[in-house]
């Protein structure tokens, strides 16, 4: 595949130092007003998006709930599909329920979380998933919209659902294994 850039935009912040600032400088206010679109992909059974795709060694991937659309960044046309039905069920705010706003592409990896609250990592280059963790239990109202962040070797991810009165926490995720390196409660519990 020819790569048709030559920096990447790995998660939801850019690169790693999470500073969402890009120093290529090829586009300027001298010619963006020249610019046009190359291609245009239509995202299947989108619903609501709030998600930054990302781009990693000429493919973009799309996020959507519960989705990932690899695209060749080049031409548009769609590499893979990956995608599960939304959880039914599952509480929380309707407007922002199951969106999927943002992942992150280690090596071979893309890190993912879906609605009721897994964290997936799937080989970037087919959608086929390595592993999945149930971060929490959904039938307790936690969910998952937020984007997760590559550190080292850990992804760190979060959960949703303080609108249904869940404690909320982030916690650290090895990404060979998806096993949990450590956890941090958002709110104390009493006493703490």
């Amino acid at each position: 595949r020819e790569v048709t850039s030559q920096s990447d935009w790995p998660n939801y912040n850019g690169q790693f130092s999470g500073s969402r600032y890009s120093t290529l400088n090829q586009i300027d206010k001298t010619n963006v007003k020249r610019l046009a679109p190359a291609w245009v992909f239509a995202v299947p059974n989108s619903g609501s998006m709030e998600g930054t795709p990302i781009v990693a060694g000429g493919i973009m991937y799309v996020p959507s709930t519960n989705t990932v659309n690899a695209v060749d960044a080049g031409s548009g046309a769609r590499l893979w599909n990956f995608t599960r039905p939304p959880t039914q069920g599952l509480q929380g705010n309707a407007r922002s329920l199951g969106n999927n706003r943002g992942m992150s592409v280690v090596g071979d990896k893309l890190f993912m979380q879906t609605d009721n609250a897994h964290l997936l990592a799937l080989n970037r280059f087919d959608g086929k998933v390595l592993w999945e963790t149930e971060m929490a239990d959904w039938h307790q109202n936690y969910n998952s919209t937020g984007s997760v962040l590559a550190i080292d070797n850990l992804i760190v991810a979060g959960t949703a659902g303080g609108e249904e009165g869940v404690r909320g926490f982030v916690s650290a995720y090895d990404q060979q294994t998806g096993k949990e390196v450590w956890h941090l409660w958002t709110i104390p519990a009493k006493g703490e």
